[in-house]
């Protein structure tokens, strides 16, 4: 049995990169003998897969590039980068084709079973313009080709059969993320010496971050708590949210790493900060608020899309999602009848065995060698 893993869609800190380490750590332990594991890779991680994975080969996806102005002027590099993407699995020689992500240049159909993990398909509700038209005509052309979905929540799955009714139910299976968090380090960057309540997610529309602003703006004059945002500064950053936080006057109040930090460092955030708050309008999985859970620090978030699956009713909710008055209202709830140690304890016990990493990579694995036997 050969398994092709294809990380063309991935990039070392993001999300679909993440996943698939995950997933690959496990799989190095856990693979059989007689079972070979080739990575398809593009150029740039090159030099990742020698370093995390030597023990594995890997087939070289070259890229296309603009060669003349016809190419140019009608933007074909998508369809020639997947036509080599095509060509590189079907001469592959394996029997299966794990995607851990999904990318335009993969639509195709190939000759091998191929298990597709779909993180949401949020997209043509989330995007804009180009991108959500382009989200919109290729994501179904995913799932057709794909011999087996994998969708990381119940939600997930849903939603793909609720929004593409060509897709029948026995085809999607639900197998939720694990969750890594390194041991708190000694020589973590951050020296934090007052209280704070923590938001770390993308600086996104639709992560409703705007709504956390406005409570806090109620909240200042109430708590001595600042308020620490981890997340790369996007348009919408700065041209929405920094502005409503310089017009109330609270820039001293509000402190903000765009730059990154390390998974121990995130560790310390998690572990020092009074609240988590996690305002999402839209998660496929939600990974910061288990996270948090897991560190024993309370947790607020929505009842939106996978948020209530995720998080099994076991933290605290606030709503409606866009209500800065209730969420400022359940965060001096949540202060002012502080959870016990032993009752976050409990928490991050419960979630600490329903997402352990070893566990769900193994029923990843599981379900891409049963479909690789039927190839």
């Amino acid at each position: 049995m050969k398994i092709l893993v294809d990380l063309t869609c991935c990039e070392k800190g993001h999300s679909y990169g993440v996943y698939a380490f995950r997933v690959l750590s496990v799989w190095r332990e856990y693979n059989s003998s007689n079972v070979d594991i080739i990575l398809l890779i593009k150029e740039e991680m090159e030099a990742w897969a020698k370093k995390e994975f030597p023990e594995w080969k890997y087939i070289l996806l070259k890229q296309y590039s603009y060669r003349n102005s016809l190419q140019k002027i009608f933007r074909i590099r998508w369809l020639l980068n997947g036509l080599l993407w095509r060509k590189a699995v079907n001469t592959s020689g394996c029997n299966v084709l794990f995607s851990p992500g999904s990318l335009l240049t993969s639509c195709w159909k190939v000759k091998i079973c191929r298990v597709q993990v779909i993180h949401d398909i949020q997209g043509f509700r989330t995007l804009k313009g180009l991108r959500k038209w382009v989200y919109t005509l290729f994501t179904p052309l995913i799932l057709k080709v794909s011999d087996k979905i994998i969708a990381i929540t119940d939600y997930v799955k849903q939603d793909i059969l609720k929004t593409y009714h060509f897709v029948s139910s026995d085809k999607v299976i639900v197998i939720r993320n694990g969750i890594v968090l390194p041991p708190l380090s000694l020589s973590v960057s951050l020296k934090i010496n007052y209280k704070y309540l923590l938001y770390v997610s993308a600086l996104c529309e639709y992560k409703n971050l705007v709504t956390l602003v406005k409570a806090f703006i109620e909240l200042k004059d109430m708590i001595s708590h600042r308020l620490v945002i981890v997340g790369k500064s996007t348009p919408y950053w700065e041209n929405v949210v920094l502005p409503m936080i310089k017009k109330a006057g609270i820039e001293s109040r509000v402190i903000h790493y765009s730059n990154y930090v390390s998974d121990e460092d995130i560790v310390c955030l998690y572990q020092s900060a009074s609240i988590l708050v996690s305002p999402s309008l839209h998660e496929g999985f939600g990974y910061t608020p288990i996270e948090a859970a897991i560190c024993e620090t309370p947790v607020i978030c929505t009842r939106e899309t996978a948020l209530p699956e995720t998080t099994m009713g076991l933290v605290n909710y606030y709503e409606p999602a866009l209500d800065f008055t209730a969420l400022k209202n359940k965060i001096m709830e949540v202060l002012e009848n502080y959870p016990t140690k032993e009752h976050l304890k409990n928490i991050s016990d419960v979630f600490k065995v329903q997402y352990d990493n070893v566990q769900q990579a193994k029923i990843i694995y599981d379900c891409v060698m049963e479909c690789g036997k039927h190839t």
